[in-house]
């Protein structure tokens, strides 16, 4: 199954793609605990596209086999400034206490953790950034 669905890049619309993902995912039979890893990885990732690309639409594309178990992908279009997050976000140093770390690295991290796999790729004056689970 495949769903596309476009927003406008801004706070607003938060909730709505929030909304999105959840109800796509019920539709395909993703188990709950999937749909959670969506939405928190939703949220890290229209979080930064709406604070930092300076892209005025956003766009999902939603992938999951039959069943909706055997994988699901998320690509996040966005026409921002280019910014590749698997090799430019700072790395997360997980030794140093929280109270010393730097500001940055968290989002991506925690995306890397709850996904199987992240891409990036820049198509014209498209980000696609794309999670599977």
């Amino acid at each position: 199954m495949i769903v596309e669905k476009e927003f406008n890049s801004d706070i607003e619309s938060l909730n709505d793609i929030q909304d999105f993902i959840s109800q796509t995912a019920k539709n395909c039979n993703i188990p709950e605990n999937i749909i959670l890893r969506l939405n928190i990885c939703t949220d890290e990732i229209v979080s930064n596209i709406i604070k930092f690309s300076e892209a005025r639409t956003l766009s999902l594309k939603f992938v999951s086999g039959d069943d909706g178990r055997s994988f699901c992908s998320i690509s996040y279009i966005d026409n921002g400034k280019p910014f590749n997050p698997v090799t430019e976000a700072k790395e997360l140093d997980t030794s140093v206490p929280l109270e010393d770390r730097e500001e940055g690295g968290m989002g991506v991290f925690i995306v890397k953790k709850m996904t199987k796999s992240v891409t990036y790729e820049r198509d014209g004056n498209l980000n696609i950034f794309t999670i599977s689970i």
